[in-house]
C-alpha cells in the first residue's frame, strides 16, 4: 500500500474474439424474441487471497450491430484512482453477453463470455501500444487490442 495514490484511466478500444456460446446460440433459436446487449466489466482481483475486492465498473450496452466478425468496437474509457501497489492485484475485464425479451425490455439473464487480466499495480510497466504497428496484444480466450493503461502519480486528477 502506498501513502499517496495513483491515478489510473484505461481505454478499451476494441474486443476482437468474442464468441457467443453455442448453448447461447441455440436459446436464441429457440426463443426468437429474445435479442443479446454487449458489455465489459472491469473487477480487481487479488490473487494471493483468491479475492476480488473493491467496487466492479459496469460499461455501455451494445447490440449486435455493433459487433462485426466477432469484434467489437467499445472505445470505453476507465477511470480509477487506488494506494495499491501490490503486483499480485489485477484488473479483469469480462466480456458479458445479455439476454432480453425483446417486447417487455426483461432482462432474461446475462451470461460470461470471456475474460482478459492486465497487471496495472505494482513496479509494472504498463505498455503503451497506441504507436505500434502489431496491435494483437490480449490472452487467451478472447484479444482486447488496442487497450492503453495509463498510470499517473499527479494526486489532482488523471
Amino acid at each position: 500500500m502506498s501513502k499517496n495514490s495513483q491515478a489510473f484511466s484505461l481505454n478499451i478500444h476494441k474486443i476482437e474474439q468474442w464468441h457467443v456460446p453455442d448453448g447461447l446460440k441455440r436459446r436464441l433459436d429457440e426463443f426468437p424474441s429474445h435479442t443479446l446487449k454487449f458489455s465489459v466489466s472491469m473487477s480487481f482481483y487479488h490473487v494471493v487471497s483468491k479475492r476480488f475486492f473493491g467496487s466492479t465498473w459496469m460499461g455501455s450496452d451494445f447490440n449486435d450491430k455493433n459487433m462485426k466478425k466477432n469484434a467489437l468496437v467499445t472505445n470505453e474509457l476507465v477511470y480509477w484512482q487506488s494506494k495499491i501497489t501490490d503486483p499480485n492485484c489485477f484488473a479483469v475485464i469480462e466480456l458479458v453477453a445479455t439476454e432480453i425479451e425483446s417486447t417487455t425490455k426483461v432482462v432474461v439473464g446475462q451470461y460470461g463470455c470471456g475474460w482478459a487480466t492486465l497487471q496495472p499495480f505494482g513496479d509494472v510497466t504498463l505498455k503503451d501500444i497506441s504507436a505500434e504497428e502489431n496491435k494483437e496484444e490480449g490472452y487467451i480466450p478472447l484479444k482486447v487490442s488496442n487497450c492503453e493503461c495509463r498510470m499517473s502519480t499527479d494526486r489532482t486528477g488523471i
